[in-house]
């Protein structure tokens, strides 16, 4: 069964363009992630400095190899200078209803 991952950031008032030409460049990496069924980036419209990453994976372990390899990367020490705190993960199960 597939899950989600919620990524919840808050960005710096200032990096807004910066980040958004970085996700141009590594959300295409991202979709060629073994076990990547898709990747959606929201904006709040009351706040558009707060991002909602929506992501889709056949597991969480194919979730956790693929931050593990975005972290030896290095792309999360340059998402840390964009941030305004620790950006927040929930991981969710699908619920048949």
């Amino acid at each position: 069964m597939s899950i989600t991952v919620i990524v919840e950031l808050n960005l710096k008032a200032d990096k807004l363009d910066e980040f958004e030409l970085m996700c141009q460049g590594l959300l295409p990496q991202t979709r060629r992630r073994p076990g990547n069924l898709g990747v959606q980036v929201k904006q709040d419209q009351d706040d558009p400095a707060r991002i909602i990453m929506i992501e889709t994976w056949r597991t969480r372990a194919d979730y956790e190899g693929y931050n593990a390899w975005r972290q030896d990367r290095g792309d999360f020490t340059v998402l840390a200078g964009m941030v305004t705190d620790t950006p927040t993960r929930r991981f969710l199960d699908h619920v048949p209803v």
